[in-house]
């Protein structure tokens, strides 16, 4: 549905995001929501709200550009149906014994295959950006017991 630069899509989508994200952040206000350091039971619904807003607004404004079609320019047909699955459930195999480092660049090589428009060198920077922030949040920050290396034994 474009009409003069307007994609209706992009600005439905976003106004359904704006309306969960506002949703979300309202009833989290009846929570307490604690401290960054001490979250208390409305600080993450409170977050997930803002972020959930924040893309619907996000969405809107995409939709009311003109650069929204040049959107239709990425892949189509049965690959990213195939290719997004699939890098989940890689993704779900190779967490064990491949580590997270391995996982998440597997999983991202998949998942770019799925885009006629990414170049090589954009996968590749994507991968190590994606893998060296997964275990600086989960491993460093969070303290998860993932496994960053693969096991070689």
């Amino acid at each position: 549905m474009m009409v003069r630069g307007v994609d209706g899509r992009k600005i439905i989508a976003g106004i359904i995001f704006l309306g969960i994200g506002g949703f979300a952040i309202r009833a989290s206000l009846e929570f307490p929501l604690g401290t960054p350091s001490r979250v208390g039971p409305g600080g993450i619904p409170f977050l997930l709200g803002l972020v959930l807003a924040g893309l619907g607004l996000a969405g809107i404004g995409a939709g009311l550009t003109r650069a929204a079609a040049a959107s239709h320019s990425g892949a189509s047909g049965l690959i990213p149906i195939v290719l997004i699955p699939l890098a989940v459930l890689v993704f779900g195999l190779l967490i064990d014994n491949g580590g997270l480092a391995l996982s998440i660049v597997v999983t991202t090589l998949i998942a770019t295959l799925a885009s006629r428009v990414t170049m090589w060198w954009e996968a590749l920077l994507l991968c190590a950006g994606l893998a060296v922030f997964g275990v600086l949040v989960f491993v460093m920050a969070l303290g998860l017991p993932f496994r960053i290396w693969p096991v070689w034994s």
